[in-house]
Protein backbone atom coordinates (compact mmCIF):
# COMPACT_ATOMS: atom_id res chain seq x y z
CA UNK A 1 0.00 0.00 0.00
CA UNK A 2 1.22 3.51 -0.85
CA UNK A 3 2.22 5.87 1.92
CA UNK A 4 0.57 9.27 2.01
CA UNK A 5 3.14 11.84 0.91
CA UNK A 6 2.91 15.39 -0.39
CA UNK A 7 3.78 14.11 -3.89
CA UNK A 8 1.10 11.40 -3.73
CA UNK A 9 -1.51 14.01 -2.78
CA UNK A 10 -0.32 16.40 -5.50
CA UNK A 11 -0.54 13.70 -8.18
CA UNK A 12 -4.09 12.83 -7.20
CA UNK A 13 -5.24 16.41 -6.66
CA UNK A 14 -4.57 17.07 -10.35
CA UNK A 15 -7.59 14.89 -11.19
CA UNK A 16 -9.95 17.17 -9.25
CA UNK A 17 -10.25 19.49 -12.24
CA UNK A 18 -12.06 18.66 -15.44
CA UNK A 19 -10.68 19.91 -18.75
CA UNK A 20 -13.36 22.61 -18.71
CA UNK A 21 -12.48 23.80 -15.20
CA UNK A 22 -8.77 23.70 -16.06
CA UNK A 23 -9.34 26.09 -18.97
CA UNK A 24 -11.74 28.22 -16.91
CA UNK A 25 -9.07 28.65 -14.22
CA UNK A 26 -6.49 29.68 -16.83
CA UNK A 27 -8.81 32.16 -18.55
CA UNK A 28 -10.04 33.62 -15.26
CA UNK A 29 -6.48 34.10 -14.02
CA UNK A 30 -5.45 35.67 -17.34
CA UNK A 31 -8.35 38.12 -17.26
CA UNK A 32 -7.65 39.10 -13.64
CA UNK A 33 -3.95 39.58 -14.38
CA UNK A 34 -4.72 41.62 -17.51
CA UNK A 35 -7.20 43.80 -15.59
CA UNK A 36 -4.58 44.53 -12.94
CA UNK A 37 -1.92 45.38 -15.53
CA UNK A 38 -3.76 47.20 -18.32
CA UNK A 39 -2.68 50.85 -18.63
CA UNK A 40 -5.14 53.42 -17.27
CA UNK A 41 -5.69 54.79 -20.78
CA UNK A 42 -6.51 51.33 -22.14
CA UNK A 43 -4.68 49.15 -24.62
CA UNK A 44 -5.38 47.32 -27.85
CA UNK A 45 -4.26 44.08 -26.21
CA UNK A 46 -2.48 42.62 -23.20
CA UNK A 47 0.06 39.87 -23.83
CA UNK A 48 0.98 37.39 -21.10
CA UNK A 49 3.92 34.99 -21.30
CA UNK A 50 3.36 31.35 -20.42
CA UNK A 51 5.52 28.24 -20.41
CA UNK A 52 4.00 24.78 -20.93
CA UNK A 53 5.67 21.63 -19.58
CA UNK A 54 4.48 18.19 -20.67
CA UNK A 55 5.87 15.10 -18.96
CA UNK A 56 5.02 11.48 -18.32
CA UNK A 57 4.20 10.50 -14.75
CA UNK A 58 4.59 7.34 -12.71
CA UNK A 59 0.78 7.00 -12.89
CA UNK A 60 1.03 6.12 -16.60
CA UNK A 61 -0.47 9.39 -17.70
CA UNK A 62 0.82 12.75 -18.91
CA UNK A 63 0.99 15.88 -16.82
CA UNK A 64 0.50 19.22 -18.58
CA UNK A 65 1.58 22.27 -16.55
CA UNK A 66 1.20 25.87 -17.63
CA UNK A 67 3.37 28.43 -15.83
CA UNK A 68 1.92 31.92 -16.05
CA UNK A 69 2.60 35.27 -14.40
CA UNK A 70 -0.41 34.55 -12.16
CA UNK A 71 0.37 30.96 -11.13
CA UNK A 72 1.03 27.37 -12.22
CA UNK A 73 -1.83 25.22 -13.46
CA UNK A 74 -1.46 21.45 -13.96
CA UNK A 75 -3.73 18.74 -15.33
CA UNK A 76 -3.12 15.01 -15.67
CA UNK A 77 -4.17 13.50 -18.99
CA UNK A 78 -4.93 9.81 -18.71
CA UNK A 79 -6.04 7.06 -21.03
Amino acid sequence: MEKMTARYIEEHAANVQTYESFMRALVHGALQHAKANVPSGGAEKVTLDAKIDIRPTSLLCIEVCVDTPFGRFCKHVGL
